[in-house]
This record gives C-alpha cells, structure tokens and sequence, in this order.
C-alpha cells in the first residue's frame, strides 16, 4: 500500500485538536469582527438613507419657500400658512417622492398649520397623511402611529374629543417605541381631562411620567410631570399639583438654570396649582417670576408672553383688581393680533376674555366693543365656551340698551348650551350660573329656576364640583326662592352651605346677607340683624362688589329699621 502525504482535512483536524482553546478563540473574534462589519454597514446604510431623506426635506422646503415668492406686487411678503398650504398641496400630488418624506413632511406642515390656528385645514391634512401612512406601511409602524399622534392632538384642538379618544387607544395598542407612547399616554391624558374622566387622565399621566423617568437622563421629565399636573388639578387633588409642579420646577431649573422659558412655563404651571389652592400670594410670586423671565429673554410679542399674561388675568380676577386684569388682557390681545393674525384662534379667545372681564367690573360699555367684535369673527364657533361667550355678549347687548337683541343673542346661546353632546358637563357650569343670573336680574324667576336645574346637573357630574361654582350656584339659589316667597327654604339652604365656610368671597358676603333677608321675611329680627352684620363686615372688605350686594345690604338696614319692633 503506497504511502499518500497528509490530506489537507487530516491536516486541518490534528490542528484543532492540538490548538482547541487559541481555534475557540480566533473563532469568536472572527465572528465579532463579521458581526461588527455588519452592524457598521446596516449603520452605514441607514445613515446614508437618513441623509437622503433630509436631502429630500431641505430641497422641497427650498423649494416650497422659492414658489411661494411673489410674481406681482402684493401688499407684504407671503404668510407661513400661505407656504405650508403651498408645500402640503406639492407633497400630496408629487407622484415619484418617497413615501417615508412625505409622511414625515406632512406631519410637520400639518402642525404648523394647527400652531397657526388653521386648526381645519391641519385636521384634514393630518388625517390623509395617517391614511397613507397606514396604506403604506401598515398600522403598526411607528411611522404611522406618528402621523396618527399627530392628527390626534388636531382632533383635540378641534374639540372632536371621543374621535381623538378612538384613534388614540388604537394607536395605544400599537405604540412600542417608549418616546412614541409616552407622547400617546401625555394626549390620552389631556383627552380624558376634557372629558372629565379624571381616574383614566391621571392613571395615564401617571404612566407617561414612569415612561420619562426610565430615559437616560430623563430629558422629558418634566413634561410629563406638567401633564400629571393638570389631571391631579381637575380631579380637584391640589395638593399634589403644588408638589408635581414644584418638582416640575426644579427639574427645569437644573435643566436649564433660572432664566430660561421653559422655566418660564414652569412658574406658571405652579403658579395656576396655587392660585387652585386659594394661596393668591404664592400664585401672583410665581406668575411674576414667569413674565420677569420673559421680559429678559423673549421678544415682547412673543406669543408666551401672552399666554402668562392670560394667567396674570385669571389671578387678578380672583384679587379682584379688574383694572389690572383689562390691562393685562388686553396686552395679551395686541401681542396675539401680532403674532397670529386678528383670525386666529387665540385672538378670539382674548376677545372673549377682555369682555368677561369688563362684564363682572360692570362695565357694559367697554365690554360690547371686543364681544362684538368675538360673534363677527367666531359665527360657526360651536361649544360650551363659545356659547357662555354669546351669553357675555347678549348681557353687554342687553345693558346697552338693546334688550331684543340681547334677548334673541341669549336664546341662540341657550340653543348652543342645550344641543350640546353627552349630557351635563361641568364646562357648561359657569354658562348656566351666567344665564340664571341675567334672568334674575330681567324679573323672569321661573326661567332661572330651570336655568339652576340645569347648572345643578352639570355641578353633579363633577366629582368634586369645583367649590366656588357650587357656592355661587347656592346663592342664585337662594336668590330665586326669595323672590318666590319661600323664604324657609331659602335659610335652610344658606344654613346648610354655612356649615363649610364659604371659599368664594362674593359667596361670602352675599350667603348672610341673604340669610339676613330671609330672617327677615320670616320676622325673626334677632337672626335678620346677626346676618346683616356679618354680610355688613364681609362686605367692607371685598373689593369691587357687585353692585347688587350694596343695594341688597342698603336695603337690609332700610328694611331692620322700619320693621323692628320699637
């Protein structure tokens, strides 16, 4: 048998056996460096279609912004809503873009359009991008779930609340990215705030703060915490919003020192939890740290001025300093017209507001000129907000000497109120006790009457209702019993209410002044006179009363002396 030299498999088996561990090893290696090379190529090439498609976005923008440019003298150059409409249109119709661009496009241009105010167009807009991105790439992409998100916070704009809410829990059970559904559970929060499910809006605020404290470094912390917030403040836990929004504080503080706007932003957040609370010091600290803030490093029209203004409003109404809060509304208004347009949203919302305002300092005349100018521009306005706005402006109608028009204002507002969805709400609360009011003041008793039926309902379906809307509820009340001659009912209402102290300070003076006429329908001048000293007291120390509680308390004295026995 003729001898063959070593094969090269005898070869290659005697030299694993003699070199196991060193073969294992360079084994491994080899296989890491392969796998390496792979990770760097995927990388590599997702890095290159990354770069493509931020290719692709700067040059339709370039180019979006080069054909919005005049072809004919025109009065200024183009708005950015002109721009974005213009881009919007070219995504849609072009035909050969890849289609990872255009979602992405157009859910950056559909929330321009909603930060703009084209709250309709950026619907319709968000709302074909979700469908094709759906169409494209499936329900489940992240790619989808996005462009779904952001056409959620549209419907919520848009106040199309149970739509928003079907599409976000859809979206809920698709989103794995942890940034994605933090961002999905921060909007089902906010959804389920405005219809006042206040166990899901803070179970789902409470999530989206454990999502943002397991990022490294937790950069979304604080927004998250600015979420559970506003839930812990509409199920009435006050306490816990001052806690959140310290935190929340702190956060941004160290995030980015004390002169920061998102500091800003923080001041107010915890400015408006202790404002809740009834700690109007702490409140007015807080908002004026805000706007020292913005002063120093923001434009003075920059639209967050406006909004800590508006919060300076609603504080100063609490104070009663009415001059002080038309003066900050209507800053707030010369800064919105600046930065919106006189047709935005926000711009509608400071007419509203600066008419209220001038409403409740009874100043009739300096109130009609802004709500008239709010039903100009808000006709198809539809809602609890818009339709407690139209009852603003049928009262300053009405004590301008216009009462039919006042009048037929105040039915179509009633008609808004009462075609309303889903029942009593409380954001229709303050609308009624408006309503009831103005009927008292207009004689018609029975219309009031049922006007507090309905208030009461909405009151109900809060879970606490907000105190001062129920204390101001029980002296319209109470108001109304008089008038109708059942002047026990009327005590053993105000008693009832009296065994908590009063926390609304209009609500404070008038409970026993009323008290005090009702003892006195009933002859029990012992009671009328305790009552009217209490009311007389309280009411030496409100600023601005409503001028119908000096009457009332002029009258109360007038009526003691003639009826007293000598």
């Amino acid at each position: 048998m003729r001898a063959h030299p070593p094969s090269r498999w005898y070869r290659a088996q005697k030299f694993l056996r003699r070199h196991r561990v060193g073969v294992a090893f360079g084994t491994a290696l080899a296989a890491t460096v392969l796998a390496a090379l792979g990770v760097l190529l995927w990388q590599a090439r997702e890095m290159r279609q990354e770069q493509r498609r931020a290719d692709a976005m700067r040059d339709f923008m370039v180019g979006a912004f080069v054909e919005a440019e005049p072809g004919a003298p025109r009065d200024g150059p183009p708005r950015i809503t002109e721009v974005a409409e213009k881009a919007i249109a070219r995504a849609r119709d072009d035909a050969d873009m890849d289609e990872r661009v255009r979602v992405e496009l157009l859910d950056e241009l559909g929330a321009m359009l909603r930060h703009q105010g084209r709250l309709q167009a950026a619907r319709d807009t968000l709302q074909w991008n979700y469908e094709r991105a759906r169409g494209a790439f499936g329900d489940d992409a992240p790619l989808s779930v996005s462009a779904g998100y952001e056409l959620g916070q549209s419907l919520e704009s848009l106040g199309e609340i149970e739509v928003a809410r079907t599409l976000c829990d859809r979206l809920l059970s698709y989103a794995s990215d942890p940034d994605l559904r933090r961002e999905l559970l921060q909007l089902s929060a906010l959804l389920a705030t405005r219809s006042h499910d206040k166990v899901r809006s803070i179970a789902d605020a409470n999530a989206a703060v454990d999502l943002a404290r397991k990022e490294p470094n937790a950069p979304h912390l604080a927004e998250a915490l600015s979420y559970l917030s506003s839930a812990q403040l509409d199920a009435g836990n006050v306490q816990d919003a001052i806690a959140t929004s310290r935190q929340q504080l702190a956060l941004r503080q160290r995030q980015y020192g004390s002169g920061h706007p998102s500091v800003a932003t923080a001041h107010a957040t915890l400015s408006r939890a202790y404002r809740r609370a009834g700690d109007l010091d702490a409140a007015q600290r807080h908002i004026l740290a805000a706007l020292d803030i913005d002063r120093a490093v923001l434009h003075p029209e920059d639209w967050r001025v406006s909004r800590h203004l508006n919060a300076l409003v609603v504080l100063r109404l609490e104070q009663r300093d009415f001059e002080a809060a038309l003066a900050s509304a209507r800053e707030a208004l010369r800064i919105d017209r600046v930065a919106y347009g006189d047709e935005h949203a926000r711009v509608l919302d400071d007419l509203a507001k600066i008419g209220s305002v001038a409403l409740k300092a009874e100043d009739y005349a300096s109130a009609l000129p802004p709500l008239r100018e709010w039903a100009q521009r808000a006709k198809n306005a539809t809602g609890a907000a818009a339709a407690e706005t139209r009852i603003d402006y049928a009262i300053a109608i009405a004590h301008q000497g216009q009462r039919d028009a006042g009048m037929a204002e105040l039915r179509r507002a009633v008609a808004m109120l009462e075609s309303g969805p889903g029942g009593p709400t409380p954001d229709r609360a303050e609308s009624y006790a408006k309503l009831a009011a103005f009927q008292l003041e207009s004689g018609a008793v029975a219309d009031a009457s049922v006007t507090l039926d309905a208030l009461d309902a909405c009151l109900a379906a809060a879970a606490p209702p907000d105190r001062p809307s129920l204390e101001r509820a029980i002296t319209l009340r109470a108001r109304v019993l008089l008038q109708q001659g059942r002047a026990a009912d009327a005590r053993t209402l105000l008693d009832r209410a009296s065994s908590q102290a009063f926390v609304d300070a209009v609500a404070r003076t008038e409970a026993p002044l009323l008290s005090a006429q009702a003892a006195l329908q009933a002859r029990d001048f012992d009671a009328a006179r305790r009552f009217a000293t209490l009311g007389d007291a309280n009411l030496a120390a409100l600023p601005h009363p409503p001028s119908r509680l000096p009457r009332l308390a002029s009258d109360l004295r007038r009526d003691l002396d003639t009826s007293m026995p000598k």
